[in-house]
C-alpha cells in the first residue's frame, strides 16, 4: 500500500506515529514513536532504541501497524504490514546515518522495517 501524500507530509514533519504490535497470543502493545524514517511510499523505518516489547512480539509475529493523526482536520492515518527486524546492513546503516545515531557509541540497537500492505 502506498503511503498517501497527505500522509507523508505528516510523517515527513516527524509527527509522532504509534507503533501497534501483538504477540503470537494476541497480547497487544502500543508505543509512541519519533525516531523514524520514512523510505520509500511503502516502506518506515523504526529505529529501536528501547523497544523490548515491540521486538517481542515482532519476532512471535512479524505484522504491525501504525497510526497518527491530522488534529486540525479530524484525519486518521492507518497502515498495516509486515515487519522485519535488523541489527546491521544496510537499511540499519542508512537509519543510523538519517537519525544522526551511527558510529560505536550508538544506542541504536536496531530497526523495525514496516513494509505497509494495508
Amino acid at each position: 500500500m502506498k503511503i498517501s501524500d497527505l500522509a507523508r507530509e505528516h510523517l515527513d514533519a516527524q509527527v509522532t506515529i504509534i507503533l501497534g504490535t501483538a504477540s503470537k497470543t494476541g497480547e497487544p502493545n502500543l508505543a509512541p514513536m519519533a525516531l523514524y524514517w520514512v523510505r520509500d511510499d511503502h516502506t518506515v523505518i523504526i529505529g529501536d532504541m528501547y523497544l523490548r516489547t515491540s521486538v517481542e512480539h515482532v519476532r512471535e509475529n512479524p505484522r504491525a501497524q501504525i497510526c497518527f493523526w491530522d488534529e486540525a482536520n479530524h484525519k486518521t492515518f492507518k497502515y498495516n504490514g509486515r515487519v522485519e527486524y535488523e541489527t546491521e546492513g544496510e537499511n540499519f546503516a542508512i537509519a543510523a546515518q538519517n537519525f544522526g545515531l551511527s558510529g560505536d557509541d550508538s544506542d541504536l540497537k536496531g530497526v523495525l522495517i514496516l513494509h505497509l500492505d494495508q
